[in-house]
């Protein structure tokens, strides 16, 4: 008689049997003693599953085991299970899972009682105390399944080799132990999220360790408020801050986000034994991230297209990028701002191409304009237009630039640089060398797109522009190649090395104006640069203050050790000499008064 035996095995030590609640089938078996019994109230208003029916062991075992604890499992929608009911009654008899049963007798609590507050008149389940230990459950009674890893995850013994006497007995002796079957052909396997093939016995298992362990993750109360709290949070973050990101801070963040939320709920799952669904926000974030970088692409093409149909003939490429860059609407309304201007004229460029034909004409030109577009595009300026063989260029806008004028300065200096160049290829193929004057002011100008219905340029305008264009066309009178305003020779003074060539009062300005000769930058001033610069202002100044003798003197040594400046010590030895014959007025400040363009 086997059950015989099996009985009385089974009364030598704490064993807890399993038993299963079902519906619509005939209840077999003998139900064991309850573990607790609902008062009348609590079984009308907890709601606890009412099972009809069950299936449990026949009297023989159920009287000598020490209790028995249901196995019931119940997937989620998905088909993933991830709780498991720790109580399940019948009418006001509330019974144990068999986790819950052999944690209870292992622990050696005699005692459960449900935590169940009353909000308002209605009590709620919120878990099951054993002694002074709490485990949380929902409503219902059910309870996350406190997974301890992966399938196996438990140590397991063969039940062949205990029968057979190969396992040690330290290896069960005051041991929990569940006995149960793994083979797939038995059935007892379920999908659960850290596997899709989990053993039943295993759920049970995981259940009563958490028990033992005083670890039982769970989903309080305020979890789903706080899931919104944290979706609308990080929603309008997502919202305000992924439009100002670049796309690689965009994806840093994109992919932060969800490490810092697993990291974060795993800390709670862990450490505090809290089960807060991160999956809402992630997706939130993810898909905010998405749609940035969907309407980003289409914005960005679209804004390209704009920028690039307002400016693409002004500026070039790599600057319409810094462009997209900057958080800012440029338009071509017109405006009033601080900008440079440059103009930059070949001289006598209409005798020179009268002794060509019209292809080589176009041919030096565009030899000529390319590298100097190029120099002006280097440093951040916007072409404004070519006037027949002249450059007008700007800087400061469309882009703000704090260093427009030093960024004018230095393109000068560029464009005379490489003019070298070009003449030894002109040259070379028995074409006439050419020179080059520019002229730079810094002023208030007005910018914008200006012109008519038909045609329109995006331009500057203004007195600041037209004192540029006279001081351009005073290195022919002079001549020199490059000459500045006082007011780019004051932002850039402390960059370049200068000359001060005169203060004159150009045609159609009551006021005169200094105008200087940018000679290079000053980390490249030689000792001899500077000597010479500083006898040559000595000479200016001197001029300047009626001292003819000095002024002469110096003027006189400068002109035999700079060949390039002959002409401008010329010209003020000549008015020396007109000076001592017919002395200036008393109010004589020293400006020479241009009477033509």
């Amino acid at each position: 008689d086997y059950d015989l035996a099996f009985s009385k095995s089974l009364s030598q030590g704490t064993s807890i049997l399993s038993i299963i609640f079902v519906h619509n089938a005939s209840s077999r078996g003998t139900l064991p003693a309850p573990l607790l019994t609902l008062s009348p109230e609590w079984t009308k208003s907890l709601s606890i599953p009412n099972e009809t029916d069950y299936l449990s062991n026949i009297p023989l075992l159920e009287t000598q085991a020490k209790d028995s604890g249901f196995i019931n499992a119940y997937p989620d929608r998905d088909g993933i299970l991830r709780t498991a009911p720790i109580l399940l009654r019948m009418d006001s008899s509330v019974y144990g899972s068999l986790g819950l049963q052999a944690a209870r007798y292992f622990l050696k609590e005699k005692t459960a009682r449900l935590i169940a507050p009353s909000y308002g008149k209605r009590p709620v389940l919120e878990g099951i105390a054993l002694g002074e230990q709490l485990i949380p459950t929902n409503q219902s009674g059910q309870a996350l399944i406190p997974f301890q890893g992966p399938p196996y995850s438990f140590p397991y013994i063969s039940a062949l080799n205990l029968l057979e006497g190969r396992v040690a007995k330290e290896a069960i002796a005051n041991k929990l132990v569940f006995i149960g079957s793994t083979a797939s052909a038995l059935g007892d396997l379920h999908a659960t999220p850290v596997s899709p093939v989990f053993p039943g016995i295993e759920i049970q298992a995981s259940i009563a360790l958490g028990i033992v362990n005083n670890f039982f993750p769970f989903k309080p109360a305020w979890g789903l408020g706080a899931s919104l709290i944290t979706m609308i949070g990080l929603g309008l973050l997502c919202t305000f801050l992924f439009p100002f990101l670049g796309p690689l801070p965009l994806l840093a963040l994109a992919l932060g986000i969800p490490f810092v939320m697993i990291f974060v709920s795993r800390w709670l799952w862990q450490d505090q034994a809290l089960v807060i669904s991160v999956f809402f926000p992630i997706l939130l974030s993810t898909l905010l991230f998405v749609l940035n970088i969907v309407y980003g692409s289409l914005f960005s093409t679209k804004q390209r297209q704009e920028l690039h149909a307002m400016f693409g003939q002004y500026v070039p490429p790599a600057y319409l990028d810094e462009m997209l860059e900057h958080k800012k609407v440029f338009n071509v309304d017109g405006e009033n701002k601080e900008l440079t201007v440059l103009f930059a004229d070949i001289f006598g460029f209409t005798t020179l191409s009268s002794k060509m034909d019209a292809p080589e004409v176009k041919h030096v030109l565009n030899h000529y304009f390319t590298p100097m577009t190029e120099i002006i595009f280097k440093q951040h300026g916007t072409i404004d237009k070519y006037i027949g063989d002249m450059i007008m260029a700007f800087w400061g806008a469309p882009i703000d630039d704090p260093e427009h004028a030093a960024h004018a300065v230095s393109a000068a200096l560029g464009m005379q640089k490489h003019l070298l160049i070009l003449n030894r290829e002109f040259v070379s193929v028995g074409k006439p060398p050419i020179r080059l004057g520019i002229g730079i002011n810094t002023g208030i100008m007005n910018i914008g797109d200006m012109g008519s219905i038909f045609r329109k340029a995006y331009t500057v305008i203004g007195d600041a522009v037209n004192l540029a264009s006279r001081i351009e066309s005073l290195t022919r009178y002079y001549p020199v190649d490059t000459l500045v305003g006082p007011n780019t020779w004051e932002k850039t003074k402390h960059l370049f090395l200068y000359e001060k060539l005169d203060k004159v009062r150009v045609k159609g300005r009551l006021l005169p104006c200094d105008i200087y000769i940018p000679l290079c930058h000053i980390e490249e001033a030689t000792p001899e640069m500077k000597s010479r610069a500083e006898r040559h202002n000595q000479a200016v100044e001197a001029y300047l203050a009626k001292r003819w003798d000095e002024a002469e003197g110096l003027f006189q040594k400068l002109k035999g050790e700079d060949p390039l400046m002959e002409h401008p010590y010329q010209i003020y030895l000549e008015r020396i000499a007109a000076f001592r014959a017919t002395p200036p007025t008393p109010d004589w400040d020293g400006t020479y008064i241009m009477t033509s363009k």
